[in-house]
């Protein structure tokens, strides 16, 4: 970073009065989309205060006021006014705690931490009747294996509008990489030996280059965002779906207003618990993503993959700024092991509408769908081998028959088990959506300038098989919950079309299941009957 002072933009406004009466009583109108009069009844609108742009202009570290640490001062507290809903610093010591706008009296149980209020809101823009809409089409959707109470539960009194904290940054950084790459330039067959004595071992082997890699170009980033509450940002909790919350991102930033405590009301809110220090590291991991991503496009001839194994950022210019941001929220807690709950969210962007959920799985589904294949398994292992070893059975000619037969069964019993219970563990991760998150490397407005790129071929070697090179840059997001990609970007980075791959294997093992049952019912009558005869 460009080693000059730190600076700091003061973002505080005074309170907005109405422009017809001058009033400072008002309260937010979703509808309406602005602030309405309590007097006068007039609607009002707050102006925007977060215009997209001016990134190539930054230098050195820029702080809002909003972004400041959060602390008790010794010598200054901050209070938020019930009345206007202005925030007021005053000296510990002062005589007369009142509103410097309005002058209201303050009282101690209105004191805020010191930069906890954030520079800038979004209000709510979808009402809870289009939230519950949303909600109730995303859980239609899964309605065949969901928990029944989970659909049930979800009424319009069950969703809550919350703004929860996030904190908005602008970048200019200058950015070198260096790493790998290899890409397959020839395809052969070579004799190696010979399997039998007359019949010669031909193998397939694949001509491979290497590449080194290098890379320089200037990154411009408009309001990255990442969440400043500790519970929403650490989201790779196995137990609390907290995740979700990140998915539904991003929001429309250029479109916030000034801070105003009036937009709250009605509403509940989360106060930001992270200081800018201890979202530096969310915030280098995830530029890096972004920096490894734009570079896809240079890579794509390498059918191997690249591999960057330097990446050296140079933050030329940074500005903080804190958000509130609003989501409606439908919340259920599901019973789990050791009387733990896994809280399950269905969440709502109420700015752009963008919805993700976890829903629960039935019970019963897990059972029927993993434990039964398992519990007759186990059954004609059994029974297999009582019948093979049983000494005072006579018919020798039948053992002799279906005891492979039953081996080979078992075989593939064991097979379907293991391919149900993949089964089930997916499908359990589409519900609970164990992969959805922010796609910040694509969603975040960047800009790439003056890239210069270098490919040097190195050496080419003999490969016997087709596999992607070592951390190649599609595989891993350090800035994100999941170390993999979200299927469809991964899909159009590489080519490979994952998700459709998946869901053949689904139906695959649904029809080798039910090919499994009906075989293994089979040779069970059949044995029956053998038997009685």
């Amino acid at each position: 970073m460009v080693a000059e002072e730190k600076k700091k933009i003061e973002t505080r406004a005074k309170v907005l009065r109405c422009p017809n009466c001058g009033a400072s009583d008002a309260e937010y109108d979703i509808s309406a989309g602005g602030l309405r009069c309590a007097k006068c009844r007039t609607i009002f609108v707050s102006p925007k205060i977060n215009a997209l742009g001016g990134v190539d202009e930054l230098v050195g570290e820029i702080k809002s006021e909003g972004a400041d640490d959060i602390e008790e001062n010794d010598f200054v507290v901050t209070f938020r006014c019930p009345s206007c809903g202005a925030n007021v610093m005053l000296k510990k010591d002062a005589k007369n705690a009142e509103c410097h706008w309005c002058r209201h009296s303050l009282k101690m149980s209105q004191r805020i931490p010191n930069g906890a209020m954030p520079d800038m809101i979004l209000p709510f823009k979808l009402t809870r009747k289009e939230a519950l809409s949303r909600m109730k089409s995303f859980t239609r959707e899964r309605s065949l294996f969901a928990f029944n109470n989970f659909a049930k539960s979800l009424t319009e009194k069950s969703i809550v509008g919350v703004y929860l904290p996030y904190a908005v940054i602008d970048v200019r950084a200058h950015v070198e990489m260096a790493g790998r790459a290899e890409k397959t330039v020839g395809m052969r067959l070579i004799m190696e030996g010979s399997r039998y004595k007359d019949e010669p071992n031909i193998v397939q082997v694949y001509d491979v280059s290497s590449f080194g890699l290098k890379r320089d170009f200037d990154l411009e980033l408009d309001d990255l965002t990442i969440e400043a509450s500790s519970e929403k940002l650490e989201y790779g909790s196995l137990i609390n779906t907290t995740h979700i919350i990140n998915a539904i991102m991003p929001f429309d930033t250029e479109e916030a207003v000034e801070w105003d405590a009036r937009y709250l009301e009605g509403f509940s809110s989360e106060k930001r618990d992270l200081n800018i220090k201890q979202l530096n590291y969310r915030l280098k991991s995830q530029i890096m993503d972004i920096a490894k991503y734009k570079m896809m496009s240079t890579t794509i001839g390498y059918d191997r993959g690249a591999c960057w194994d330097k990446i050296n950022i140079e933050e030329r210019g940074i500005k903080w700024k804190t958000a509130y941001f609003p989501v409606w929220l439908y919340s259920y807690a599901e019973g789990g092991i050791r009387k733990k709950n896994a809280i399950h969210y269905i969440a709502v962007n109420a700015r752009t509408g963008e919805t993700m959920g976890s829903v629960p799985l039935k019970a019963w589904v897990r059972t029927i769908i993993s434990g039964v294949p398992l519990l007759i398994t186990l059954c004609f292992i059994v029974d297999t081998f009582k019948i093979g070893f049983d000494g005072g059975f006579s018919k020798l000619a039948f053992i002799k028959i279906i005891f492979p037969v039953r081996i080979l069964a078992i075989i593939i019993l064991i097979a379907i088990t293991v391919l149900t219970m993949k089964l089930v563990r997916r499908k359990t991760r589409e519900y609970r959506n164990t992969h959805a998150r922010h796609m910040y490397e694509v969603d975040t407005c960047m800009v790439l300038k003056n890239l210069e790129r270098e490919d040097a071929f190195e050496y080419t070697s003999t490969r016997r098989d087709r596999t992607m090179i070592s951390g190649y840059n599609e595989e891993r997001r350090l800035g994100a919950h999941d170390s993999m990609m979200h299927d469809d970007a991964l899909e159009e980075a590489t080519g490979i079309k994952t998700s459709s791959a998946i869901m053949a294997a689904g139906y695959l093992v649904l029809g080798v299941l039910l090919f499994g049952i009906l075989a293994m019912l089979g040779l069970l009558v059949a044995s029956v009957v053998d038997f009685a005869h």
